[in-house]
């Protein structure tokens, strides 16, 4: 079964056949440099990813989180706002959230908020 998930920028670099979104920033100035993706793989993708995670250096920003329905209420988080601030400023900004769990079920919802797919919704950024 294929879902999304939210990753970090090394995640692709490492594995770059993955369906993946155009890359994004998270806003913030002290990773400036840092992209982000979301990926559309499957469960044995994972399961890989999982080994690959265990060789690598613990000092690399290594990481991936799914991207599921969470309770969530985005509908103050605007296009606009995303595009001025960056999608992890406006997250914190508008519901108070800086997880990674929790921003990929952010992500979700807005995704469904405007009825598209997370990768089409990064796309849109």
């Amino acid at each position: 079964m294929k879902k999304y998930y939210l990753c970090s920028g090394i995640v692709v670099d490492l594995n770059p056949k993955f369906i993946k979104s155009k890359p994004f920033k998270s806003g913030y100035s002290f990773d400036e440099k840092d992209n982000y993706y979301i990926v559309y793989i499957t469960d044995e993708d994972f399961d890989n990813l999982n080994k690959q995670y265990n060789s690598l250096d613990e000092s690399l920003n290594f990481w991936i989180r799914e991207c599921v329905h969470g309770t969530m209420d985005v509908s103050k988080i605007t296009l606009k706002n995303i595009r001025e601030d960056g999608l992890m400023v406006t997250i914190e900004n508008t519901l108070d959230l800086t997880q990674v769990n929790n921003i990929a079920m952010v992500i979700y919802n807005l995704s469904q908020k405007f009825n598209v797919t997370p990768i089409e919704f990064i796309n849109k950024l």
